[in-house]
């Protein structure tokens, strides 16, 4: 988890609504973070931060995969 421990904090930078964090409860070695960001751009702002992309290089040398996807969320009442 120390890989983790810098970004635990939810609101931690601009643009970031929400910040969740899972573990499998079959392999305790996979994990998804849930992200919420007010908008594409604060993603990519965030993805470019230096503690983001340090954090890339420790997870990718301990052989670790990371993958991003975006989703688009569907509103409330939407058929």
């Amino acid at each position: 988890m120390s890989c983790f421990q810098p970004l635990l904090r939810h609101g931690a930078e601009p643009g970031n609504l929400r910040y969740d964090l899972y573990q499998s409860p079959t392999n305790r070695n996979y994990f998804m973070r849930f992200e919420v960001w007010r908008n594409p751009q604060a993603l990519e702002d965030h993805k470019m931060t230096p503690h983001l992309k340090a954090s890339f290089e420790r997870r990718k040398n301990k052989g670790w995969m990371t993958e991003i996807t975006t989703w688009k969320r569907i509103p409330d009442g939407t058929p």
